[in-house]
This record gives structure tokens, C-alpha cells and sequence, in this order.
């Protein structure tokens, strides 16, 4: 018996089990991009005691990241600039909290802040501001923003005394389900409005495993050689030289 055999189905079954997990991995990873990208316009400076931020609608699950277009005057620019996202601005609780320097700003360009997922649901209202504690006048950053109401789905939010006319600020909205989320979500809908058992998801997880199970024995199977020698063939082949030697012995 060829010892490597067994060994060959085995990682032939690995591979297409496998193969069949990462491809529904990555379907479950959805990403997307939303957001307002028209600027006419910047509001001042962004010094201590001022705030500039945008309310806007999650198109998606799974938001993660959030750019910001920026603008520096020209200049390099000194201290922190504090990112928040919470669920609205009547919202005292920070849902993200990220902290960049205002060297790092870019003139004219986007900045990101990146994030793990949130757990929010599409179609939910979000919330984002920036603040920079300790920058003068001289020394802040600003946003680009945009006169005109072109995005209904939200409005720029400012404190004093930045420009109030602006309608909405330039910002980019990234989104990157979580799998077992979707996951989640896959099997609630595939149970949705079915009879007993059916309408549990404990049944189509079930029928799940079940599938992987099939895939590992189809692999073992494809596993096997051309030339490898099957269990019948090696009694066939038995039988055959027992013959042979029967009718040697005759004559």
C-alpha cells in the first residue's frame, strides 16, 4: 500500500474545504463608499474652542473609516487634532476617539481615520467632529466645505466662530461588514418567516457543516492516484496470481 496516499486525499481535501470557506469569507466582506465631495468654501480656522463636524446616514454596516478633506494655509501647523464619531451631536458618548498631530495634515487633501468596524446598522445616523485643544489663530488647520445643500442625507454642525453658511463638510464614509455579522445576518434571513424547525438558524447551520463535510470526502476521493491501487483491484489481482500458481502446480 502507497503510504503517501492517505496523505495526498488528505491535503487535497483541506485544500477544497478550504478554498470553499475563504471564497464565503470573502463574499461576507463588503465595502463601500459614501459621502459628500463637492467644497466651494472654508469655514476658519479650527483653534481652541471651536468645533467643525457633519451628520450623515450609514449606507452600509461596518463603518471603519472616515476621511476628511483638510486644508493647512499653506503652512505647517503644530498640536492635536481630535477625530470623534458618535451617534449624533446631542451625544455626550464617543463611539471613536482618535488623535492625530497637525504636522501631518496635508494641504488640500483627505485625511483618514481609520478604525475597527462599528457594529452599526445600515441606514443608522452617524455623527463625526473635529477639534484642535490648543491651536491659535496662525497655527490651526481648516475643513473644505461646501455652500451648497447637495448631500440631504446630513449637514455640517459648527461651533463658533467658524463660518455658519456652510451646508456640508467634504468627508468620504468607508464600510467593511464583519463577517459573523453577516454571517448573522445570512442565516436570519434564510430562517426568516419558515415553520419550526425551518425557521431556526440552528437548522441551516447545520445543513452548513453538513456541506463542509461533503466537500472533505470529495476531496479525499479526488485525492486518489490513477495509479493508486483500489481495495477490489488488489483482490482481483490476488485471485489472478493465485490461479497461476494453481495451474503451474497442475502441470
Amino acid at each position: 500500500m502507497n503510504r503517501r496516499a492517505p496523505l495526498g486525499r488528505l491535503v487535497a481535501s483541506f485544500l477544497l474545504t478550504a478554498f470553499v470557506v475563504i471564497l464565503v469569507l470573502m463574499a461576507g466582506r463588503e465595502f463601500g463608499l459614501s459621502g459628500q465631495f463637492a467644497r466651494d468654501m472654508v469655514p476658519g480656522e479650527l483653534i481652541r474652542g471651536t468645533t467643525v463636524g457633519q451628520t450623515f446616514i450609514a449606507d452600509a454596516t461596518g463603518v471603519y473609516r472616515v476621511d476628511v478633506l483638510l486644508a493647512t494655509y499653506a503652512r505647517r501647523n503644530s498640536g492635536p487634532i481630535i477625530f470623534h464619531l458618535r451617534s449624533s451631536p446631542a451625544d455626550i458618548r464617543d463611539w471613536v476617539t482618535l488623535r492625530i498631530d497637525a504636522a501631518r495634515v496635508r494641504d488640500n487633501a483627505f485625511q483618514s481615520f481609520e478604525f475597527k468596524p462599528l457594529p452599526n446598522a445600515k441606514g443608522e445616523p452617524l455623527y463625526f467632529y473635529l477639534e484642535a485643544p490648543e491651536a491659535q489663530p496662525g497655527n490651526a488647520i481648516t475643513v473644505w466645505a461646501n455652500s451648497q445643500d447637495e448631500y440631504t442625507a446630513g449637514q455640517a454642525v459648527a461651533l463658533l466662530p467658524l463660518n455658519q453658511h456652510m451646508k456640508d463638510l467634504a468627508f468620504r464614509v468607508y464600510y467593511q461588514s464583519d463577517v459573523r455579522q453577516k454571517f448573522r445576518d445570512v442565516l436570519n434571513r434564510m430562517a426568516a418567516d419558515k415553520p419550526g424547525l425551518f425557521g431556526t438558524r440552528a437548522w441551516y447551520l447545520t445543513l452548513g457543516l453538513l456541506h463542509l463535510a461533503l466537500l472533505f470526502c470529495l476531496g479525499w476521493l479526488l485525492g486518489v492516484r490513477p495509479d493508486e491501487p483500489t481495495a477490489s483491484s488488489v483482490a482481483g489481482g490476488r485471485g489472478d496470481s493465485s490461479a497461476g500458481e494453481t495451474t503451474v502446480a497442475e502441470e
